[in-house]
């Protein structure tokens, strides 16, 4: 086309053959950009010139550093105006910020994609942290502690070494429990929990077997226990006194049964070592009422159970029985039926076929005492 003065540039060509459209209305320049400047790039012309291509990347860059986009994006903008060259000014201007516009959201995203990331980094260590140094309130702990000595003590029980299972199961449904299960490393620190409590159990029922039968002369205060009870007490006493004189370290007593100065004579255990897994005490203990149950079944109203009672019954009368005081209410030389939950202070004149006095039955088990 060839040049021509600005009034001709001004005035449209007749087109005769096609219907006549208005001039589209010049876009309004952005506030950071100066009306001189947008009135040069704007100017209508058959392609650009390089004067308009250089005005229409400086006006792209500050659209750039308005919306505050990186070097690659402003290079995008500049390849608009180069691929645009036959294009209108303002026809450049509206995709020169449209896609500045785009941009500008992208990075809006990215920017927020990568702060929810590292806000989900952050939850995720706090929750870990929370994991780690999780621990049960006193609570918790307490109802562990009393529930394991309430079970190991149960009249019934043959089996102590899976007490920690039974006992996770029993809190399982405790509502004092809800926030402990359904997380992992929680769980794990209940289990931990439960094992320590259930070796405490154990051990504070061994201790107080052993103590009653060093101290079966010493007597003392304490809680009257129910008939079941003392037999269940009495069978781990037998099962002691035949089983674990090495573990235990008794020594035969000998002298009068009357002299009431003789005292009971004990052995030191040589050695602090780690017991061998399975010869400890309470496995022990497991594996001798295992071999009983297999032999005479689990009811111990059977023929055999009684028979053995029977005489567990005469040998904690011959060990037990005398002395002065009175560690235990001596158990009964018939096996009668007990009313549930009645102490055997309650018929001891009936049980015993002997009058006792009121102080004698005042006298306590310290094998209760001993797991409180």
């Amino acid at each position: 086309m060839p040049a021509s003065d600005s009034s001709d540039l001004l005035t449209p060509e007749p087109a005769l053959s096609q219907p006549f459209l208005p001039p589209l209305p010049t876009p309004s320049p952005p506030s950071h950009t100066s009306s001189t400047r947008f009135s040069d790039i704007t100017s209508p012309a058959r392609g650009l010139t390089l004067s308009q291509k250089d005005s229409l990347k400086i006006w792209s860059d500050r659209v750039a550093v308005e919306l505050r986009l990186d070097d690659k994006q402003v290079g995008d903008l500049h390849l608009i105006v180069e691929l645009g060259k036959n294009l209108e000014p303002g026809d450049l201007q509206i995709r020169i910020w449209h896609l500045a516009r785009q941009y500008q959201l992208l990075n809006i995203f990215e920017k927020a994609q990568g702060n929810a990331q590292k806000l989900t980094t952050t939850i995720e260590d706090l929750k870990t942290l929370s994991h780690t140094n999780f621990k049960l309130n006193r609570e918790q702990t307490n109802h562990l502690l009393r529930q394991s000595k309430e079970m190991a003590f149960q009249p019934d029980r043959t089996s102590w070494m899976q007490l920690h299972v039974e006992l996770e199961q029993t809190v399982r449904n405790h509502t004092g429990f809800i926030s402990v299960f359904g997380n992992d490393w929680r769980e794990k620190v209940l289990r931990d929990e439960c094992k320590e409590k259930a070796r405490s159990a154990r051990n504070q029922l061994r201790l107080a077997i052993f103590n009653c039968l060093r101290n079966l002369r010493g007597g003392g205060p304490g809680a009257l226990l129910a008939i079941e009870f003392q037999l269940h007490v009495a069978l781990l006493r037998h099962f002691t006194l035949e089983n674990m004189q090495d573990y235990f370290g008794f020594a035969e007593e000998t002298g009068s049964a009357g002299d009431s100065s003789l005292e009971p004579v004990s052995k030191k255990r040589k050695g602090t070592g780690k017991v061998v897994k399975g010869q400890d005490y309470w496995s022990l203990v497991d594996t001798w009422f295992s071999d009983k149950i297999s032999q005479w079944g689990s009811d111990q109203k059977a023929p055999a159970w009684q028979e053995y009672i029977r005489e567990t019954i005469r040998l904690d009368h011959d060990k037990f029985k005398m002395g002065p005081g009175t560690l235990m209410q001596p158990l009964p030389m018939t096996m009668l039926q007990p009313e549930p939950n009645v102490a055997s202070s309650v018929t001891s004149s009936v049980l015993f076929g002997e009058n006792i006095t009121e102080t004698a039955v005042e006298q306590a088990n310290p094998l209760a005492m001993a797991i409180e």
